[in-house]
């Protein structure tokens, strides 16, 4: 599975760094690079709508309420919600379905 990240604020957004190089196209990026990948997720003005899952460990710890809606994506997908629904909703509305107890 790939990483898919957006930039609104940045739509042709390109960025070098160590883990390599991204360039963003009408404010979307998608990688299946996990060093670069991961980098990414740290970025501002950067949100990542999907990433793969780790292997081997158990259903991801809920989010906080202040993290991006990438977040409470996956975290809606592995308890059980469809990705296209998930991603449709809002964030308030994930947190508000998926316990945003964090």
């Amino acid at each position: 599975m790939s990483y898919e990240f957006v930039s609104q604020r940045y739509p042709q957004l390109q960025v070098i760094g160590p883990a390599g190089r991204a360039r963003f196209d009408g404010g979307r990026f998608v990688t299946d690079d996990p060093a670069l990948g991961e980098a990414l997720r740290s970025l501002p003005g950067i949100e990542c709508v999907s990433a793969p899952e780790p292997e081997g460990e158990g259903p991801p710890e809920r989010p906080a309420k202040s993290a991006t809606k990438g977040d409470w994506v996956a975290y809606a997908v592995a308890s059980g919600a469809d990705r296209e629904t998930a991603e449709a909703a809002t964030k308030d509305e994930l947190i508000e379905r998926y316990g945003g107890e964090g």
